[in-house]
C-alpha cells in the first residue's frame, strides 16, 4: 500500500511539475492555446496560488469572453493581487458602474483601489454601502468586522491630512533598490545594514523543469558620509546560496545566534521557507542548522524572524510568520521561546488574537528599549494596503495594536519596518509612488530610511564601580593579603553584563534587553521618557545587585547621567574569619568565636539576605591526614548549625571541611624546624560567596 501511495503521488508532483513548464512555455504564446486550456490553466494557477500566471490567463480569459462579469471580476481582482491598480481599477470601475446593485466583491476591491489611492471620501462611499446592505460578502471571507476596520482606515486616512510630520523619510538610491523587491533591513550600526533583495534581470518565469535556483539573497550597505551604497558582499553569519532563496535575518540578543530564513519551491509550484540558526563559537560562525518540527512545519511556511525579550532574561523570545494552521486567518505571526541555559526550543504558539486578523500580519520586529512588537497588517485599520503597528507586550499578552501613522505609513503597502536603539532612524519598505516598478507601478517594494528630527527617547549613561564590604568591615582578611595594590583598577565593573527592566506598575516590571558596560565600567542605553526602570547586575560577585532611575521628569532627546554607581561586593575568592578558635582536638565553639561570628559572617548574612556563602574549616597537618580532614568537617558543620540558631535559612549555606589539603603558608620552615605561626594561619574557618539565593525575589 505504502509503495503505491509513493508511485501516486510521485506521479502526481510530476503531472504538476508538467503543467508548470507547459503553461510556462505557453504564457507568452497564448493565442495558440484552445479555450479549455486556457481555461485550465487559470483555474490551476489560481488553486495553486500563483497570482501571476493566473492573472495572465485570466487576461486571455477576459479577452476571448468580454461579456462574462464573473471573469472580469476574477481577473480584477487578480490585478489587485499582483497590485497592479491602474489595469484592476479599470475593470472593477466598469463592473460597479454596469451593476450598481450586484457584485459586491467588485465594489470592496474597488473602495480600496480608491484607498490606495488617498480618495478616502470616495471608498468611504462604497464602503459605507456595502455595510449597510450585506452582512457577508459571499465567498470572500468579507465580514462587517472587516468593513469596520477599512471603514476606520479610511478616517484616519483623512485626519492624519491636518497633522504635522517631524519624521523625514528618504527613498534609498538604485545602488540597493532595483526593479524588484528589497526587503528585510538588519541594521548593523548607524552606517550599515544587510538586506534581502531579488535584483533580477527580468519578469522570467520559475523554471521548475530542474532544480531550483535561488532569485533572493542577501545584499549589504554601507554609508560613507551622507551617501549609500550597496550590493556589498555581506561577511558571515549571512550567506547566499544556489539552491535557496535567503534575504531575512536576526541577531539574538546577544548576538550569539543568527536566525535566518532559507525557501525553495518545491515541483507542485509551493514556496516553503522554514527557519535556521547559525551560532558564534569562538569568534567564528558555524554554517545554518534547521530548526527542528517544533518550530518548523514541513507543509508550511515559517520566515520573518524577529528577536524578543520576556520576564526572565534566560528565555529568548523569537518571533516569525507563519500560514500553518491554529492561527486566526491569512499569515500570523507566532512565536517560540529558546532556553538558553538548556539550548531547548518550545513548541511553536500562535500570538493571538490581540496581534492576528483573519487577514495577514507580516514582518515582524520586536523593538527592545520600548518593549514593543512592530508589524505589518492588512487586517487592522490602515489607511491603505499594509500599515506598520506597534504592540506592546510579549508572546500573548498585548495592548491594542496602535498604527504608527504619517509618513512611515502611506495609501500603499509599508512593511519590514527596523530601527536603532535610539528610535530617530530606521529603515523601512514600502511600494508607495517614487518606488522603482519593473512591470508597473506599485508593483515592488523599495527600501526607505527615516530620521526623526529630534531623538524620541532618553540617553542614559553612568558608571559602575563595587565597593567591596570586606574591605570595609576591617574585620575579614582576603585569602591574597593586599589587593588594594591598584585600588581603581579593582574598583571598576568593565565588561559587565546587566539587564534593564521597566516598571509596569508597583508590583511589576518587563524585561527589556541586555546590555555590557565598557572596559571603564560604562554603560549608555536608550529608554522610554516618563517611567521607571531598574538594571540588574548579573555577578555573584555583587550584593545589592538592583538600583533604579526615572526619565518621569526627562525629556525626549535629552541625556540623563545618573553618575558613577557604587554597589556593594564580595570577593569571589575565600575570605577567613579572624579569631574563630576551638579548644584542641574539639569542634565546639569558643565564646570569643560566636562572638567573632555574630560580629562579622552573621551581620554579613543578615545584612545582606539574598547571599548563599560556603564556610569551610582547615587544619594543619599534625596528626593523621584522614582524621583532620573528618575533624574540619565538623567545624565547618558546627558553624554552619550557629548560624542556623541565630535564623539564617540553611538553604543559604553549606559547610565543607578541607583539613590539611589546602595550607595558606608553610607548616615547617625551610630548615624543617617548626612553623608555629605558620601552622597557627593554616587553622582557620573560611567562607566564600557561592551564589544568591533566588527565593528572597
Amino acid at each position: 500500500m505504502r509503495k503505491v501511495l509513493i508511485i501516486v503521488v510521485s506521479f502526481l508532483l510530476f503531472v504538476c511539475a508538467q503543467i508548470i513548464s507547459y503553461a510556462q512555455d505557453k504564457i507568452n504564446n497564448l493565442h495558440i492555446l484552445k479555450d479549455w486550456q486556457v481555461k485550465g490553466m487559470a483555474k490551476s494557477a489560481m488553486r495553486m496560488g500563483d497570482v501571476y500566471q493566473a492573472r495572465d490567463f485570466l487576461k486571455e480569459w477576459n479577452r476571448r469572453d468580454p461579456k462574462n462579469t464573473k471573469i472580469a471580476l476574477k481577473l480584477g481582482s487578480y490585478y489587485f493581487k499582483a497590485r497592479d491598480y491602474g489595469n484592476a481599477e479599470k475593470i472593477l470601475a466598469k463592473i460597479v458602474a454596469g451593476y450598481p446593485d450586484s457584485y459586491p466583491e467588485a465594489k470592496f476591491y474597488y473602495a480600496q483601489i480608491l484607498k490606495i489611492y488617498g480618495d478616502y471620501e470616495g471608498a468611504l462611499v462604497h464602503l459605507q454601502a456595502l455595510r449597510r446592505k450585506y452582512r457577508r460578502l459571499g465567498g470572500t471571507g468579507l465580514t462587517r468586522f472587516r468593513l469596520d476596520n477599512e471603514i476606520a482606515g479610511c478616517q484616519k486616512g483623512i485626519e492624519s491630512r491636518d497633522i504635522m510630520v517631524k519624521t523625514e523619510v528618504s527613498w534609498l538610491n538604485k545602488t540597493i533598490n532595483s526593479p524588484h523587491i528589497e526587503f528585510g533591513p538588519v541594521l548593523l550600526g548607524e552606517s550599515t545594514f544587510v538586506y534581502g533583495s531579488a535584483n533580477l534581470d527580468s519578469t522570467a518565469y520559475i523554471d521548475l523543469s530542474g532544480p531550483y535556483k535561488a532569485r533572493r539573497n542577501f545584499y549589504m550597505a554601507k554609508r560613507n558620509n551622507e551617501e549609500w551604497t550597496g550590493g556589498l558582499k555581506p561577511e558571515p553569519p549571512f550567506e547566499n546560496f544556489n539552491n535557496f532563496d535567503t534575504g531575512r535575518g536576526v541577531f539574538s540578543g546577544d548576538r550569539k545566534r543568527f536566525y535566518s530564513v532559507q525557501c525553495h519551491m518545491d515541483q507542485s509550484g509551493v514556496n516553503i521557507c522554514h527557519l535556521f540558526v547559525s551560532k558564534l563559537n569562538e569568534g567564528k560562525w558555524g554554517k545554518p542548522e534547521k530548526l527542528g518540527k517544533k518550530i518548523n512545519h514541513p507543509r508550511y511556511n515559517s520566515t520573518q524572524p524577529a528577536i524578543g525579550t520576556c520576564f526572565s532574561s534566560s528565555l529568548e523570545i523569537i518571533y516569525f510568520v507563519s500560514n500553518r494552521k491554529g492561527g486566526a486567518g491569512g499569515q500570523d505571526i507566532w512565536f517560540t521561546v529558546y532556553d538558553k541555559r538548556t539550548g531547548e526550543y518550545k513548541k511553536a504558539e500562535n500570538a493571538g488574537a490581540f496581534i492576528n486578523t483573519q487577514q495577514d500580519e507580516i514582518t515582524p520586529f520586536f523593538d527592545l528599549p520600548s518593549h514593543k512588537l512592530y508589524f505589518s497588517s492588512n487586517g487592522w485599520p490602515t489607511m491603505g494596503g499594509y500599515d506598520i503597528f506597534y504592540a506592546k507586550g510579549d508572546m500573548t499578552t498585548w495592548e491594542p495594536p496602535v498604527n504608527i501613522g504619517l509618513p512611515v505609513n502611506s495609501s500603499y503597502d509599508d512593511l519590514n519596518f527596523v530601527q536603532n536603539h535610539s528610535g530617530k532612524f530606521g529603515i523601512f519598505a514600502s511600494n508607495r509612488p517614487g518606488s522603482l516598478s519593473l512591470s508597473h507601478q506599485a508593483c515592488c517594494d523599495d527600501l526607505y530610511v527615516f530620521n526623526e528630527t529630534e531623538s524620541p527617547r532618553v540617553l542614559v549613561t553612568g558608571k559602575l564601580v563595587k565597593e567591596d564590604v570586606i574591605k570595609e568591615s576591617g574585620k575579614f582578611k582576603p585569602i591574597s593579603g593586599n589587593q588594594n595594590e591598584n585600588k581603581l583598577l579593582d574598583d571598576l565593573l568593565p565588561n559587565q553584563l546587566v539587564t534593564v527592566q521597566m516598571l509596569k506598575d508597583s508590583t511589576s516590571s518587563v524585561l527589556l534587553q541586555e546590555i555590557q558596560t565598557n572596559n571603564k565600567g560604562e554603560f549608555e542605553l536608550w529608554v522610554e521618557p516618563g517611567m521607571d526602570f531598574f538594571i540588574t547586575v548579573e555577578n555573584p560577585a555583587i550584593i545589592n545587585k538592583r538600583f533604579s532611575f526615572s526619565t518621569k521628569q526627562s525629556l525626549k532627546a535629552q541625556v540623563l547621567d545618573v553618575s558613577t554607581i557604587s554597589l556593594k561586593s564580595i570577593s569571589e575568592e575565600s575570605v577567613i574569619i579572624d579569631n574563630i578558635y576551638y579548644q584542641f582536638d574539639q569542634v565546639e565553639l569558643a565564646i570569643s568565636a560566636k562572638l567573632a561570628i555574630d560580629t562579622t559572617l552573621l551581620l554579613l548574612l543578615t545584612t545582606y539576605p539574598s547571599i548563599k556563602v560556603e564556610i569551610s574549616s582547615h587544619t594543619d597537618n599534625l596528626g593523621d591526614e584522614g582524621y583532620n580532614l573528618r575533624l574540619s568537617e565538623k567545624r565547618a558543620k558546627e558553624v554552619l548549625t550557629y548560624l542556623v540558631s541565630k535564623g539564617i535559612n540553611a538553604n543559604r549555606l553549606t559547610a565543607k571541611g578541607y583539613g590539611e589539603k589546602q595550607p595558606i603558608k608553610e607548616n615547617q620552615k625551610p630548615d624543617g624546624s617548626d612553623n608555629p605561626e605558620g601552622r597557627e594561619q593554616n587553622r582557620r574557618t573560611e567562607f566564600k560567596i557561592t551564589g544568591i539565593y533566588e527565593n528572597q525575589f
